[in-house]
């Protein structure tokens, strides 16, 4: 419990605040698996009926929260076809039916992502709801050949193997058919462009999870091996060489691509699953006696080896594998801790304490040990950080007084259009409606919206669709035009020939009298360096003079803030050239700079928000970004008479969708 409370993993995601609902979700998987297993091992068949309407229940309840909830339920699929082929009777079958019919046939009523999903809902029916009806299935078929046929039922085991790997394949043969669907129908393994922009869905390494638990979670697949060592002895055994492996590919991935390629460690990783999975399937065909707490030992197995895999791929399933590396390092203290204790000159010398207490007294000092031992190995260090790493308020000050100024000036009838990202933040912070954010992620909207805004260059377009989705504000910050303009101009291209750009940031590397030479943060071939002219007397800028890798200059169109003077040379043809944005003090000090490259010089987010070139359409209304520079702007839209909602830009990429809304 105290490792669960204190990982800076668990912290992390649970204090995302609003708009998250992988707390709740891991939550409602944890008591729905627990509560199973509760059932399992319930003495009386009144318990064992309500721990198992529970458990049905909460998997509705997590069905209907989230549509990678069935990983969960996989979870007790495995324990259930442990106990299939562990077992040559059928136990339970009426109470496993009941557990079924309480999620089942309700989730597939009450949503209509189970019956005709479309997106990432399309394969819900085939992962969530027929899994659990074919291990009913299997499990009905084999009680009527046991029953029917005599000669069988030496071989009850044997059998329950037999269809379990046929229902196997049956899976795989499905998955190898939709497999072409699956980059933009499923989230862990989705391939198109916007998904792969989403930084919580980046790879993990070795890093990643030492950040997160310090070097705790290799304690926690020490334990796993243990677990599995102590409950099945011999076959249990077996398990490790798969395990190691399996940490290998997974937790220490960035390993094996330096030394035989990211193809070649994913084949790996595949290989290692499916020994992992046999192995599994064999300890618990061969297995000869029940050790305590099996179950819960399977499950949790199941559990940290499924997360972890998904985990491999998307940063964001890490926080469901916290609750098993903490069990399983609970554990493996546990284990070391009676060994210790059992170790003769330390039994003999504290013969004179209890034994519970001294066992536990040891617990909590290797408890103490793990959190205190300086970073990386230990975890104590990184606690504070994790609870602040993914606060529900902006990070950057002038965000967060806008979001207030929002809340104040604007009417929470005012539709704001901003890049995705802002969405939640600005619905509950900002009091204002948006028009796509973390909830209304449809992925068509979002490239419109980068096609017109960051690489169009027509305001009548942006225009058009800002007012076909209601627009009646438009928000831009500094880190979504300058920072990601590779992501944001990657995604925006109308199609695979147009060039990706970046702004580049100029840095101040020479001040002479009448000169200031800035260079860029790293290699470009556009230039070498920038010149910047400087007047005699009153030290501003004049001129921009581009020196390019082969010594010829060439003036470049510019754009200079001083407070609330902004300054433009008198040529702003930058087609060939590309230009340069210029931020200085009262004093006339370099404070920061960019380098516009041609393609994008007259993009429409650039000549809105860092060229600052005037616009009828819109009106600048945050006071701060009228008196001066700032990271956020926000303009209220006017449009005129000839701006005419177009539907084209409603159109969602889904044929359900654009249906029901008659756009097609």
């Amino acid at each position: 419990g105290v490792l669960l409370a204190t990982l800076p993993g668990a912290i992390n995601r649970s204090t995302a605040g609003f708009g998250d609902r992988d707390a709740y979700c891991l939550m409602l998987g944890l008591l729905a698996v627990v509560t199973y297993l509760v059932s399992l091992q319930a003495g009386t068949p009144r318990k064992r009926l309500i721990w198992t309407v529970v458990s049905g229940f909460l998997v509705f309840l997590g069905g209907m929260s989230w549509e990678g909830f069935g990983v969960f339920l996989s979870v007790i699929i495995v324990v259930e076809l442990w106990r299939f082929l562990s077992t040559e009777t059928e136990e339970r079958l009426a109470l496993y039916t009941l557990w079924l019919c309480c999620f089942v046939p309700t989730l597939y009523l009450v949503s209509p992502a189970y019956r005709n999903g479309y997106g990432f809902a399309e394969h819900l029916f085939a992962f969530v709801l027929v899994p659990p009806v074919m291990l009913l299935g299997i499990r009905v078929l084999r009680h009527l050949l046991l029953a029917k046929i005599e000669k069988l039922r030496p071989y009850a085991r044997t059998l329950a193997l037999g269809l379990t790997l046929v229902t196997l394949s049956l899976a795989i043969g499905y998955v190898w058919i939709q497999r072409d669907t699956f980059a933009d129908t499923t989230v862990p393994l989705s391939k198109n462009a916007v998904m792969q922009t989403v930084g919580e869905l980046k790879n993990t390494d070795s890093n990643y999870w030492r950040m997160l638990y310090g070097y705790i979670y290799v304690l926690g697949i020490m334990g796993l091996m243990t677990t599995a060592m102590h409950q099945w002895q011999t076959h249990g055994a077996r398990l490790v060489i798969p395990l190691t492996l399996f940490t290998l590919t997974t937790f220490f991935r960035e390993y094996l691509d330096q030394l035989w390629g990211a193809q070649n460690n994913n084949i790996l990783f595949f290989i290692v699953i499916v020994a992992t999975v046999m192995t599994l399937m064999f300890l618990a065909w061969r297995r000869d006696q029940q050790p305590k707490n099996e179950l819960a030992s399977v499950a949790a197995i199941a559990w940290l080896l499924i997360w972890t895999a998904l985990s491999r791929d998307a940063e964001r399933y890490s926080i469901f594998t916290t609750p098993l590396i903490a069990f399983f390092t609970a554990e493996l203290m546990q284990f070391c801790s009676v060994k210790l204790c059992s170790v003769k000159l330390i039994e003999k010398r504290s013969r004179w304490i209890p034994q519970p207490i001294l066992k536990t007294s040891v617990a909590i000092a290797f408890l103490a040990l793990l959190l205190w031992l300086p970073s990386p190995l230990g975890y104590a260090g990184k606690i504070r950080h994790a609870t602040h790493a993914r606060s529900s308020k902006p990070i950057h000050s002038t965000f967060a007084e806008t979001f207030q100024w929002m809340k104040t000036e604007l009417s929470n009838t005012a539709v704001v259009a901003a890049d995705w990202i802002h969405g939640g933040q600005l619905n509950v912070l900002g009091g204002v409606k948006t028009i796509m954010g973390t909830d209304t992620f449809l992925q068509n909207w979002i490239l419109l919206y980068y096609r017109d805004l960051f690489c169009g260059q027509s305001e009548k377009e942006v225009l058009q669709f800002l007012k076909t989705h209601g627009a009646t504000h438009l928000m831009l910050t500094e880190m979504d035009v300058a920072w990601n303009a590779p992501i944001y101009s990657s995604l925006g291209r109308r199609s695979e020939h147009d060039k990706i750009f970046e702004i580049i940031e100029l840095q101040e590397a020479l001040r002479e009298k009448e000169h200031l030479f800035l260079f860029p943060e790293k290699a470009t071939p556009f230039f070498n360096n920038i010149q910047i002219n400087m007047h005699r007397e009153n030290n501003a800028p004049t001129s921009a003079i581009t020196i390019r890798q082969n010594g010829t200059h060439t003036k470049t169109p510019s754009v200079v803030y001083r407070r609330k003077e902004r300054t433009a040379s008198n040529d702003q043809d930058g087609s060939k050239t590309g230009g340069i944005i210029l931020y200085f003090d009262e004093s006339h000090q370099f404070q920061k700079g960019y380098y516009v490259p041609p393609i994008a010089w007259n993009n429409f987010a650039i000549r809105l928000f860092l060229r600052g070139i005037p616009s009828d359409a819109f009106k600048p209304v945050y006071e701060v970004q009228k008196t001066g520079e700032t990271d956020v702007k926000v303009w209220e839209i006017h449009y005129t008479a000839d701006i005419q909602p177009d539907l084209k830009y409603l159109k969602t990429g889904f044929s359900e969708i654009d249906e029901d809304l008659q756009l097609q």
